[in-house]
């Protein structure tokens, strides 16, 4: 009895010993199994700034940033986000503005991916040795630069992709599917849109905003031409290769625009800017409704979104939707998402609703009389005389706040000489000739407004007008206290 007691706990020990043996295989297994998660991740943010390599096919600097958490053995997409910076000669200007990009991506952050911004010029004149100045919207002008510096920039992308790509398999162990993600606001949207026009084999999804125009992927439409970067009409003469349409369908795309957006799209052309205005509409949803119809009859997949009280920005909100989208669209499968609907309470995070405007005097933008506090803006953003300045007593920050105040009261001015009466209307608005100028951090007491072409060739600038305001819109908003004179012949041109 006694051995048969023995033979059950000499089993039961046995069996506590072999748990406990077991146990600590599976604890040994599972800590090398952490352990090799761990590397397979960059446990530290890495913001690697490469030099210019002209062997290679680039000329210009880029800065790569690797966010923590990245893993390696799943293959990933590298980011791409051209730089946009203002207008200088000065390249430490460029680089700072690339480098912050890079370093506070939110889009590579959150989607733990690398990210590479081009350190592209844009310069306030022209090198000496340089056939143009070189800008960062890769317009029809950068694409027929022939200095080996700014040519064809695109394809210096392209290289610096590669190269980025190259680097970050052979020092990091980080391998990345052969199409990127492509995102950009403002100028850096145009770009970004454009390259996946010229580009779409290496493209797998494209993300711009902040941009009135974008590539429409047609010669024509409406019976008028749209030559790049309105369209790619003419896009095998700029760069001798043609669009190619079944590449382009396979990337995922999200084009996105503010109601209230006032940057005036970069057309070569009074043709081209009738083709845009003309032949698509005349305010923003007219024409990206219109846009999306040329979508729709091309058989293209994409969304062109349109965010209510917003102007030339891109707002948490929708920089959340960017984020969704490209997460949507890992994959091959291709993903729309949901984008946020702003309220009419939404429209006020930076400023204040304008309830009526005083204007005190009107001046045409080379007036030798213009106001001192006027005439810096004015110097630096005038291109011709056509242009002219409402002094109003209100003091504004955002050219949306005109922009909604004309769209909420059907607020119109008028030029008038003798019985000749000239209309400058609400739908200018959307024109984007409605607009305070470029005014970086200040706010001024005026409204700048440059003309249409149809408009300018009704006007006589040898004769004098009155500036009024529709007549009823006037009574009710006390829009304007006094009869004001514009002033064209009788005063100095500034030039």
């Amino acid at each position: 009895m006694n051995s048969h007691r023995f033979k059950i706990i000499g089993v039961f020990i046995l069996i506590i010993v072999l748990t406990i043996f077991m146990t600590a295989c599976d604890m040994g297994d599972d800590a090398q199994e952490g352990n090799e998660r761990l590397d397979n991740i960059i446990e530290e943010e890495k913001l690697i700034l490469m030099d210019e390599k002209p062997e290679k096919g680039f000329h210009w600097q880029y800065y790569l940033y690797i966010p923590e958490r990245v893993e390696k053995e799943n293959s990933i997409r590298l980011l791409v986000e051209p730089n946009v910076s203002m207008a200088s000669d000065n390249m430490d200007v460029h680089r700072n503005k690339a480098e912050e990009t890079a370093k506070y991506n939110y889009y590579a952050r959150g989607l733990e991916i690398p990210v590479l911004v081009p350190v592209f010029p844009n310069f306030e004149s022209k090198p000496d040795n340089y056939d143009v100045i070189p800008n960062q919207f890769l317009c029809e002008r950068m694409l027929k630069a022939e200095t080996d510096e700014i040519k064809r920039v695109d394809k210096q992308l392209v290289k610096m992709i590669e190269h980025a790509q190259s680097f970050l398999h052979s020092e990091y162990d980080i391998e990345t599917k052969n199409r990127i993600f492509i995102t950009g606001g403002s100028a850096s949207g145009q770009f970004a849109n454009s390259f996946s026009k010229l580009h779409p084999e290496k493209v797998r999804a494209v993300a711009a905003g902040a941009t009135n125009q974008i590539t429409l992927p047609v010669d024509s439409w409406n019976g008028y031409d749209f030559n790049y970067p309105a369209g790619i009409n003419d896009l095998r003469d700029l760069t001798d290769e043609r669009f190619n349409l079944d590449d382009y369908k396979k990337i995922s795309k999200y084009y996105f625009v503010g109601e209230f957006e006032t940057i005036v799209p970069l057309l070569r052309d009074s043709e081209q800017i009738a083709a845009v205005y003309d032949g698509l509409g005349k305010n923003i949803p007219e024409r990206w409704e219109e846009k999306r119809e040329i979508y729709k009859e091309q058989n293209i997949p994409g969304q062109l979104v349109v965010y209510n009280s917003t102007g030339h920005r891109i707002r948490p909100e929708m920089m959340d939707d960017v984020l969704e989208f490209f997460e949507n669209n890992r994959g091959q499968e291709m993903k729309d998402i949901n984008p946020y609907e702003y309220g009419d309470e939404e429209f006020y995070d930076d400023f204040e609703r304008i309830e009526e405007f005083n204007i005190i005097d009107a001046f045409w933008s080379y007036d030798s009389e213009l106001p001192l506090e006027l005439k810096k803006i004015v110097e630096e953003e005038r291109t011709v005389i056509d242009e002219f300045i409402l002094q109003t007593k209100e003091t504004i920050c955002n050219d949306i706040q005109i922009a909604e105040f004309i769209k909420r009261n059907d607020f119109s001015i008028q030029l008038k000489n003798g019985n000749k009466t000239i209309n400058l209307d609400m739908e200018n608005v959307r024109l984007d000739f409605y607009n305070i100028v470029e005014l970086h951090d200040e706010c001024f007491s005026g409204i700048y407004i440059r003309l249409t072409e149809e408009k300018r060739h009704k006007i006589d600038f040898d004769e004098d007008y009155e500036v009024k305001i529709n007549e009823e819109v006037s009574e009710y908003y006390n829009l304007i206290p006094e009869q004001v004179i514009l002033y064209s012949a009788e005063h100095e041109d500034l030039n």
